[in-house]
């Protein structure tokens, strides 16, 4: 507990900001899904896929659903997806490098026995305060975005993929991370800030994602396109079919044969889109949030490795 009190002082800021916007998102979210829940519309009052018209006696009520869902839903799934950024650089950016531009780092790192023990008492309580307010975020969004998409299962669809749920949580952390060990590295807070952002949205989209979806890319499911669409799958790209079945991107074309190219650009042969079911939408949820929980820890280690073989000067 004096760890935590002592945390919560030299960090009142962050902590109060980052608890006020989660508690703003969640607090909000509630408020809208009841909202939503006294209107209480069904899949039978919204527009029919194949004519886009309303049945019998449902426009006043799709009309307030459409209100509520489009005016304050909207935003708070927007206010939600800036909280890992903001989470991420206030939780991340302070408790190392302010420390250590400051001087203050010289004088404890003098008197504690263990600088490792006093790099976790800095980092450890304010990851986990992070990670908890992110989570009960994501899990709010994920909710939310339920009860805006009637009818539509969210645990089997990739609707708002990485704004919701867990990932919510784990992007957070990654960012914070970035920050912990670049403020290590540094020991100055503007540059970490700016450089933390930079490097934690490499890791995330550059990194994680950009190879997550080459990876999919040989285990997506191949559908002509235009002609059948399940929602809530992903959509990865969409190539060319060769007459002996190899799937070719438009980039390649110029490079194959006159003839071939010419069948493509006179659209004689098949468009096929890469998608992945929204079945597997838990299974990739998974794995994107291991990914990310890994490059937390690596991120960590090294920040205390430099901590511990920093000179004090």
């Amino acid at each position: 507990m004096q760890v935590l009190r002592l945390t919560f002082r030299m960090n009142r800021f962050e902590i109060v900001a980052v608890g006020a916007l989660g508690a703003l998102i969640v607090v909000g979210g509630v408020l809208v899904m009841w909202r939503l829940g006294a209107v209480g519309i069904s899949s039978t009052c919204l527009p029919s896929l194949e004519t886009g018209e309303l049945a019998s006696g449902c426009d006043a009520l799709y009309r307030e659903f459409q209100e509520i869902a489009g005016r304050y839903g909207q935003l708070v799934l927007l206010i939600g997806a800036f909280l890992p950024i903001v989470g991420g650089l206030l939780i991340g950016g302070p408790p190392i490098s302010r420390e250590i531009e400051r001087g203050t780092a010289r004088l404890a790192w003098s008197l504690s026995p263990s600088r490792l023990r006093w790099y976790a008492h800095r980092v450890l309580p304010m990851i986990a305060f992070l990670v908890v307010v992110a989570f009960a975020v994501g899990v709010v969004l994920d909710r939310l975005l339920g009860a805006i998409s009637v009818g539509e299962d969210l645990s089997a669809s990739f609707t708002s993929f990485r704004m919701r749920g867990i990932l919510v949580a784990t992007q957070a952390a990654v960012i914070a991370a970035s920050g912990i060990a670049l403020g290590a590295i540094l020991g100055r807070s503007v540059p970490t800030f700016l450089l933390s952002l930079i490097l934690s949205t490499l890791l995330i989209y550059g990194g994680v994602a950009n190879v997550h979806r080459n990876i999919l890319l040989g285990e997506a499911d191949r559908q002509v396109c235009c002609e059948t669409y399940e929602p809530g799958q992903l959509y990865l790209d969409t190539r060319i079919q060769l007459p002996d079945g190899r799937l070719v991107s438009y980039e390649e074309l110029p490079s194959l044969d006159a003839e071939i190219g010419q069948l493509a650009f006179e659209g004689q042969l098949p468009q096929v889109s890469l998608v992945i079911p929204g079945s597997r939408y838990r299974e990739l949820e998974t794995r994107e949030a291991v990914a990310h929980t890994a490059i937390v820890v690596v991120l960590l280690v090294l920040a205390a490795v430099v901590v511990d073989r920093r000179r004090p000067a």
